[in-house]
């Protein structure tokens, strides 16, 4: 299926259950996001300048399938208080608060992905397989660095060279050393 066939598909989606879609020429959002869902608003976005709109479309829209097809599971993980604790809005958490939210946010990505990656196969997709594989893999251990640095990182392809091109179990993504691996090359793209 061609992007734009895709593209229609998932609009006429999500138009059935009242979500506001917006395709906004911009490279990106405020915080640097190329693209969000967020259940409670209805709200669905993504920039159409950013060179990869195409994969954020993708994943964004996986967060809306999350949300539809797994409630109980978007119910636990998708408020994502990470986020708003990287906003400024959640500036009183303890440190355990905020490293339970990054797991939360973590396993809500990783589930994401993997939709993401099925989605592709599942509609012959154009976008090169194991090259989402890689952005998927560092966009997932980028939170590591958004917990250290309080925002996320300027360029994740600045580590695809360092990550595997097969989605993990959980386990490698909530395992801090993994993060660590990839850590200073995520600092030297600054």
């Amino acid at each position: 299926m061609n992007q734009f066939t895709f593209i229609g598909m998932a609009i006429m989606n999500m138009v059935n259950y009242g979500i506001d879609i917006k395709l906004l020429n911009k490279r990106q959002f405020k915080g640097g996001y190329a693209g969000f869902y967020i259940s409670n608003q209805k709200a669905f976005e993504v920039a159409t300048q950013d060179p990869s709109f195409f994969d954020v479309f993708v994943h964004e829209y996986c967060h809306f399938l999350q949300h539809n097809e797994d409630p109980n599971f978007f119910k636990k993980y998708g408020h994502c208080k990470f986020i708003q604790w990287l906003s400024g809005y959640q500036n009183q958490a303890t440190d355990e608060e905020v490293d339970s939210w990054l797991m939360d946010g973590i396993m809500l990505e990783h589930d994401c992905e993997k939709r993401a990656i099925n989605l592709i196969k599942k509609y012959k997709l154009p976008l090169d397989i194991e090259a989402y594989k890689k952005s998927a893999n560092a966009y997932i251990l980028s939170w590591w660095y958004a917990r250290e640095f309080c925002r996320m990182p300027n360029n994740l392809n600045c580590v695809l060279d360092l990550v595997p091109n097969t989605i993990k179990n959980i386990s490698f993504y909530r395992n801090k050393n993994n993060y660590l691996n990839v850590r200073q090359r995520f600092i030297d793209a600054k």
